[in-house]
């Protein structure tokens, strides 16, 4: 943010000074430099608003994605569990299989999952298991 905020600061300054040393007249460029910064003031204020009204409409779209998300995980994980279960029984009973082979499958953590993003601070889906 830091960058774009830079780089937005230094084209202002830029223009300023651009026209600051422009052969015109004093009034013919202080009026020309106000009529610049009112443009400026209205697309920044367009892309602020346009920004927030995405934002309000597709806010509820991500937070049941994201519940949709954890829902198919809390599915999807004892099948997986199940299915890695079924498979270690599976080479364990093979006649390839090298003595003391043992196969160790790392437990996954406790948690895992899909979290969604915490948003703003004032509202939307926190972490996992956060009350909210």
């Amino acid at each position: 943010m830091g960058y774009v905020r830079g780089l937005i600061h230094g084209t202002v300054a830029g223009a300023v000074v651009g026209m600051l040393v422009a052969p015109r007249a004093g009034t013919e460029t202080r009026r020309r430099l106000r009529d610049q910064v009112q443009r400026w003031s209205g697309r920044r204020q367009r892309v602020a608003t346009g920004l927030h009204d995405t934002w309000t409409r597709t806010q509820p779209t991500v937070r049941t994605a994201f519940q949709t998300a954890e829902g198919v995980a809390g599915v999807v994980q004892p099948l997986v569990e199940s299915a890695t279960q079924r498979f270690i029984d599976l080479v364990g009973r093979s006649p390839r299989r090298p003595e003391g082979d043992d196969i160790v499958v790392p437990a996954a953590p406790a948690g895992t999952g899909p979290t969604p993003p915490s948003g703003n601070g004032r509202e939307g889906p926190g972490p996992a298991g956060a009350a909210g």
